[in-house]
């Protein structure tokens, strides 16, 4: 199976590969007019990361225009733990739309499965929010504002650090420290009982493994409470087999446990990649994430 195939899990006629094709480059300092637009800064250290590993390193995409001390939003990309998002360059397009917006965007890697298996995904996005809350001096953007984010597995993952108390903890961090998770289709439940394909099915057996208690702590749905932050949950009205419903349990469990800031939407006429295009100022949820954030051209 090709890289491109794994993703073509059910939609006819889609091909991630295809949006690849159109979404634009990632822009540095030197290719930025008169050199106006601040650099991305690539591949910055995790903590403890060995010289060299990629893998455990992200790149921080600054506002074009500094108006006092933007928010952030950590981005963790998908490609169900096993694959990168060089190729697609879906968090690159992210970052340089809602950079315009006034938003510091970084782009969190983490080592990929089957060669690392879990918790080493969740543990290197809890390494990137702590080395990230520390360096908010440094960079200029406001630490009281930092938010995750993924899409698809990038999904799981920021929810699971965000409300699995210890990933953080580890790093010295509360859970204050996040404060708001945004989801753009993602997992919720890696024992799910409803049809889910059978892709997905394979990569969580090779990231997590077959142990139900193993798949049960790391399912977000089962680290819901009260204290948790806000959440907003995005699923494409057209997504995979089992995502909407996946994504409106998991709702339904945050706002049970008392969580008071939940909010769930299905957008209409989209599907698991075009959820995540964005090149369109007025795009639903580009707008929809700029108000969770509180960031100029959005609505809350």
């Amino acid at each position: 199976m090709t890289r491109c195939a794994i993703y073509r899990f059910s939609i006819a006629a889609f091909s991630l590969c295809a949006i690849a094709a159109n979404v634009p480059a990632i822009l540095d300092a030197a290719s930025s007019p008169s050199g106006s637009a601040p650099p991305v800064i690539k591949d910055i250290p995790y903590p403890g990361a060995a010289k060299g590993d990629r893998r455990r390193s992200f790149d921080l995409y600054l506002p074009a225009k500094l108006n006092g001390k933007p928010p952030l939003l950590i981005f963790v990309h998908g490609g169900f733990w096993l694959l990168s998002d060089d190729n697609y360059r879906i968090g690159s397009s992210i970052a340089e739309n809602l950079r315009q917006d006034g938003v510091a965007v970084v782009l969190a890697r983490y080592r990929l499965a089957p060669a690392n298996r879990h918790p080493a995904q969740a543990q290197d996005v809890a390494a990137a929010v702590a080395a990230l809350a520390k360096s908010a001096d440094k960079y200029g953007y406001d630490p009281k504002r930092i938010y995750l984010a993924g899409h698809s597995a990038g999904g799981h993952l920021a929810s699971l650090v965000a409300l699995d108390r210890h990933y953080l903890a580890r790093r010295r961090l509360g859970p204050e420290s996040v404060a708001g998770v945004i989801s753009m289709s993602g997992l919720y439940d890696l024992t799910p009982t409803w049809n889910v394909s059978e892709n997905q099915r394979s990569a969580v057996e090779k990231t997590f493994g077959n142990d139900a208690t193993v798949l049960k702590e790391a399912s977000p749905i089962h680290h819901v409470r009260a204290a948790a932050p806000p959440f907003l949950l995005l699923n494409a009205s057209s997504d995979f087999t089992g995502f909407a419903f996946d994504a409106r349990r998991f709702a339904d469990a945050l706002r049970a446990a008392g969580n008071k800031n939940v909010d769930q939407i299905t957008v209409k006429g989209a599907d698991h990649f075009t959820i995540v295009k964005l090149d369109d100022a007025n795009h639903p949820v580009r707008r929809r994430m700029l108000g969770f954030i509180r960031a100029k051209g959005g609505e809350r």
